[in-house]
């Protein structure tokens, strides 16, 4: 498969995003306009940019301009709860989204493992009937044997894994251990490079996004692992940039951070096969 299986999104530019600085913020427009310029074709709109709060219209205009330019949307979400899960699933389908994805955990919500199964259980009859598999984010609270459990006893095929090769680690696990439980239900994989360094009082340790190729993920093998398990549906770069100095600062590295990313998977996606 050529290089339409890799993707930016929301968190390619993060600050971008959601900077209330007119003058350097990224619209959902001009996030489009980037995919093309980079001769990518798949955009993920996530949580950050919160697509239940746009307007039918507004809706109809951002699937219309990525149709146009040749661009698959995919959607995103946080909140694993069945009404907003539901209103998200008819987001998806009118985008056309081939996957929802979606963060567990919400400000003041972290349901437990029962109710995450008893909620994606709910969800498994709207997600066939859509047509739209529910791939559901590691992150901070669970770890990835967690997850695995959690898509195994909802017995369904509609409910799978966005693997983001950086989020486990606030729950005290590396890349390695997530693959082993997860690699084989990955739907769409996250590509977030980071750098661990300690701090000067060798007292700890400072966790730094970087671009990707840059730090200690081991990309190459992230890829063999996860190639060809029958599921996989995109790659999405994100980008972890210094959120300090000024607004222009920030944006100009996060920009620069990104386009050496996007070189760098581009040249190394395509040294696999993916069938």
């Amino acid at each position: 498969m050529p290089t339409t299986i890799l993707g930016i999104g929301s968190y390619t530019f993060p600050l971008a995003i959601q900077t209330k600085n007119a003058n350097h913020s990224m619209s959902l427009n001009q996030l489009l306009a980037k995919a093309y310029d980079y001769e990518i074709h798949t955009i993920q709109i996530a949580d950050n940019h919160p697509l239940h709060l746009m307007s039918k219209e507004e809706l109809i205009s951002l699937r219309q301009q990525a149709t146009d330019l040749g661009i698959d949307l995919e959607v995103g979400t946080r909140r694993l709860e069945e009404k907003h899960m539901l209103n998200y699933l008819k987001i998806a389908e009118h985008l056309n989204s081939k996957f929802l994805r979606v963060v567990i955990d919400d400000v003041n919500y972290e349901p437990s493992k029962k109710a995450i199964i008893d909620i994606l259980q709910k969800l498994v009859p709207s997600l066939e009937k859509s047509g739209i598999v529910l791939a559901i984010e590691n992150h901070d609270r669970f770890r990835s044997s967690d997850y695995a459990e959690i898509i195994e006893s909802t017995g369904s095929d509609w409910i799978g894994i966005c693997l983001d090769t950086a989020n486990s680690l606030g729950a005290g696990e590396g890349i390695n251990e997530v693959l082993d439980s997860l690699a084989r239900y990955c739907i769409n994989l996250h590509i977030k490079d980071i750098t661990v360094a300690r701090v000067p009082s060798n007292m700890g340790f400072n966790v730094r996004g970087c671009p990707a190729g840059e730090g200690i993920i081991n990309i190459p093998d992230v890829l063999r692992r996860v190639q060809n398990n029958g599921k996989l549906v995109s790659i999405t770069l994100e980008v972890w940039s210094e959120d300090d100095g000024t607004e222009e600062l920030k944006i100009d590295r996060e920009n620069r951070w990104a386009n050496k990313s996007i070189k760098y998977l581009k040249k190394l996606i395509d040294t696999y096969d993916y069938e």
